[in-house]
């Protein structure tokens, strides 16, 4: 570093090349980023929310919904009651694991009490499937996002799918899927 070099950082100011270089600097996708997993803030998908030992937990605890999301609105979670009854409701693909954490933490409960581990087959022979890949794909071209959280936007859905009372077939919930991700291109054009 030249005198004038140092001179510029000591006096607070930044070489035009620096400054430049922080301007362009992209943060890696969350989904990418190791510091992200180490934190916890990236879901794994082999490891969810147990929805139902959420709401006995909470119950046992004495807490309504309510109570809870204020609890973890305390500790800087951006949480809803609707959120968290919709968790208990229908269940969860995106709880990271550090809020599962600070939930085990409210109720006062050993985490993997809370969680379930594992994907069911249904999900993993979904996400083998080239259809679900070329869903995917429109979906992060249509907005603009990374892979894997298109991913996670259609997975997300997939807890409300029901086919006549029933869980669909692997078939029916591609369907639905395109769908979806069809609509959302006839909304867009």
């Amino acid at each position: 570093m030249t005198d004038k070099e140092d001179d510029a950082f000591s006096l607070g100011k930044l070489p035009l090349d620096a400054l430049i270089a922080a301007a362009l600097y992209q943060p890696p996708a969350l989904e990418a980023d190791p510091g992200a997993h180490l934190l916890g803030l990236v879901r794994d998908p082999a490891r969810r929310l147990n929805t139902a030992e959420l709401s006995r937990l909470r119950k046992n605890s004495n807490l309504t919904v309510s109570q809870l999301a204020t609890r973890l609105q305390r500790q800087g979670w951006d949480v809803s009651s609707g959120q968290i009854l919709r968790w208990e409701m229908k269940g969860s693909s995106d709880a990271v694991p550090a809020l599962v954490e600070a939930i085990a933490s409210v109720l006062d409960v050993d985490k993997e009490r809370l969680l379930t581990h594992g994907d069911d087959n249904q999900l993993a022979e979904l996400r083998s499937s080239a259809k679900f890949g070329e869903l995917v794909q429109r979906l992060a071209a249509l907005r603009d996002v990374s892979m894997s959280a298109a991913a996670a936007m259609l997975e997300s859905r997939l807890g409300a799918a029901v086919y006549r009372g029933n869980a669909p077939d692997l078939d029916q919930t591609l369907q639905s899927l395109e769908q979806l991700v069809n609509a959302l291109e006839q909304r867009d054009r």
